[in-house]
């Protein structure tokens, strides 16, 4: 598993460097951060559960309603995922494929996806939508810009 920290206070300034070394060394599960997992379960209100599965079915419902819209793509809502697969209709779009799907809308519009090839789901790409509800909007955004750029002629 991936274990992410973020320092904003600077708190690990002097353990830094032996946390890298660790994370290079322990090929297993990292017992460190599972040690903390029964707390995180135990001792979390569950009042804060609720508000971040409000948040996460509110903005699937935006991601799945602004991907709909968006002529050539095909969301594929989930039923209980942070991510989205999204079909790509290659027929409308100006694209070989999800590799190059992905590459030319990081490229055009600094949006990054994942090709849905890495999960075996050629002609899909994976969005995550765990993100903060304004900055998901902009990348749906950005996508539909990307789409409606590389349109194929005979579609439109």
């Amino acid at each position: 598993g991936w274990v992410i920290c973020y320092d904003r206070t600077g708190a690990f300034k002097e353990i830094r460097q032996g946390l890298v070394k660790l994370s290079q060394v322990i090929l297993g599960a990292n017992s460190l951060a599972q040690s903390v997992v029964p707390s995180l379960l135990t001792d979390t209100p569950q009042s804060y559960r609720e508000e971040v599965n409000d948040q996460l079915r509110s903005n699937c419902d935006i991601s799945f309603e602004m991907l709909q819209r968006i002529d050539g793509l095909r969301p594929s809502k989930p039923k209980g995922t942070f991510y989205m697969m999204v079909e790509i209709d290659r027929k409308k779009l100006n694209v070989e494929d999800d590799m190059d799907f992905t590459q030319k809308l990081v490229e055009q519009q600094s949006v990054y996806v994942l090709p849905g090839s890495c999960f075996k789901m050629n002609a899909f790409f994976r969005i995550i939508f765990s993100s903060p509800r304004a900055s998901l909007i902009e990348a749906i955004e950005r996508i539909d810009a990307f789409c409606q750029a590389n349109r194929r002629a005979s579609s439109t």
